[in-house]
């Protein structure tokens, strides 16, 4: 579980409309955050992060082009 059962659909949905532009986005947030504990390099921690119910993304350029 990234945040919770209902967030992780949310995710999931998310990430699937958008799996065709995957390769020109990146996680960022507290969303990321979440993501990253699941890393195989990932090391527990007894800070408890910041996590937020909400995706927000990063693309190195303007995505209007693909959404023409």
């Amino acid at each position: 579980m990234l945040i919770s059962s209902e967030f992780d659909k949310f995710f999931e949905k998310t990430i699937l409309s958008l799996r065709s532009y995957l390769n020109h986005l990146v996680c960022i947030g507290g969303c990321a955050n979440a993501l990253y504990r699941h890393h195989p390099k990932a090391c527990r921690s007894d800070i408890k992060p910041i996590v937020t119910m909400d995706i927000d993304l990063a693309s190195e350029t303007s995505l209007h082009r693909y959404f023409k």
